[in-house]
């Protein structure tokens, strides 16, 4: 892998930073949404409810005996975090492409595959955004245009959740805080993630 500083950005790839910059905030306010409803014990069957309870925090409150919702279910909350996820991992691309177009294009397929498994088995593929988010930090390892911090926490915090989905299927409280620490770890990686790419909107790369 080599990180070339070779290649220039056009226009429309700054604007693609922009909307993307914006995206992963929402991501972001979509999963502080999962931390409030957890902690005011909002209902599933409410709006403000619904959009607190993406599969993430499902799979918590299975592994943490909460009563919750089948994690095995259609839910659109779960098809709009994927997509968002999707449109961040390309807007990704032209900063990682010079280190392995290969897996940069890997990382954005990851998203938009997982869209078509889930619905059509309405339970695999929400993985793909635990996937393409480890995928694009071990890409970050060797960019110039990302510190090791972002890339050290993407890897921890995809690692940590893809582990906690796997084993979802044997239920226990040490899961459950294996999802909690990588649950955290994510947002705060959205949280670099954002700050990184309003930076590549305006001096690009």
């Amino acid at each position: 892998m080599n990180d070339s500083s070779t290649e220039t950005i056009t226009p429309a790839w700054k604007i693609l930073y922009k909307v993307a910059g914006a995206v992963v905030l929402i991501v972001f306010i979509l999963f502080l949404m999962g931390i409030i409803g957890l902690i005011g014990n909002l209902q599933p069957d409410t709006i403000s409810g619904w959009i607190a309870n993406n599969w993430l925090v499902k799979l918590f409150k299975l592994n943490a005996g909460i009563n919750g919702e089948s994690i095995y279910v259609f839910n659109l909350l779960d098809i709009l975090i994927i997509g968002l996820v999707g449109i961040i991992s390309l807007a990704l691309y032209p900063a990682l492409r010079k280190v392995s177009k290969i897996w940069s294009i890997v990382a954005i397929s990851e998203p938009f595959l997982g869209i078509v498994i889930f619905i059509i088995t309405h339970s695999a593929g929400r993985s793909g955004v635990l996937s393409a988010v480890l995928t694009i930090s071990i890409i970050m390892l060797w960019s110039s245009n990302f510190s090791k911090i972002t890339a050290y926490m993407g890897i921890l915090a995809g690692g940590l959740l893809l582990t906690g989905d796997i084993l979802s299927s044997f239920p226990s409280f040490i899961i459950a805080i294996i999802i909690a620490f990588g649950y955290i770890l994510i947002m705060i990686w959205y949280i670099m993630i954002a700050l990184k790419l309003f930076q590549l909107s305006k001096i690009g790369i």
